[in-house]
């Protein structure tokens, strides 16, 4: 009952995208707040299989692609989103999630109706890039998944340039970036966090 209520606020965070929240730069300490550049969609080409790279160990290499991945998967997360398009929607959201409240039909219908509430209008949205991600690994030193913190940042229109809306994502592939899903962890303590994603420690434990 702990984690679905816990699972619930975090859906809540996300639908309503900490609308109330406005961030000044100077303030949003853990995040790169001079980051501006916006990144593409994904062309339908799949990353992960381009030759490897001169000059590069194989383990960069794959955190650089699976860094790309998660930034392009977080644009089309916010898309499908404005779109209202949550057929796409779910595919990004953290699947506990959606388990927790009822399964993809009934998410869907929530989702829905909670989107229809959310009237705020912006001049600009800046989705990514990813601010920290790390490897999570097991007793063998084997990787076994990717973890991230991404921003999303939403200027209101009307609003002052120098404040904005600061929503934070946390991010996880177990698939080397085919599949990324997100949470919305903005002000949300770390414990609840591995609540969710425990693999997040090793994030966590390089950012201390």
């Amino acid at each position: 009952m702990k984690l679905q209520s816990f699972l619930f606020v975090l859906i809540i965070l996300f639908i309503f995208g900490a609308c109330g929240d406005s961030s000044i730069n100077s303030e949003t300490t853990e995040i790169n707040s001079g980051d501006t550049v916006k990144t593409e969609n994904p062309n339908g080409k799949d990353d992960l299989q381009q030759p490897q790279i001169e000059g590069i160990a194989p383990e960069k290499l794959d955190s650089l692609r699976v860094r790309k991945k998660f930034n392009q998967s977080a644009q089309s997360f916010w898309d499908a989103y404005v779109e209202n398009n949550f057929d796409i929607y779910v595919r990004f959201l953290h699947p506990t999630i959606i388990r927790s409240l009822g399964g993809t039909e009934e998410f869907k219908k929530r989702a829905q109706a909670m989107k229809s509430q959310d009237t705020y209008d912006y001049d600009q949205v800046v989705v990514g890039p990813v601010d920290s991600m790390s490897a999570a690994r097991n007793e063998r030193g084997d990787i076994t998944g990717w973890y991230c913190i991404l921003p999303i940042r939403r200027w209101v229109k009307g609003a002052p340039d120098d404040q904005y809306q600061l929503q934070v994502l946390a991010g996880q592939t177990t698939d080397h970036g085919k599949n990324c899903v997100f949470a919305d962890i903005t002000k949300t303590p770390k414990e609840k966090i591995l609540l969710l994603m425990p693999d997040m420690r090793f994030l966590f434990r390089n950012i201390q």
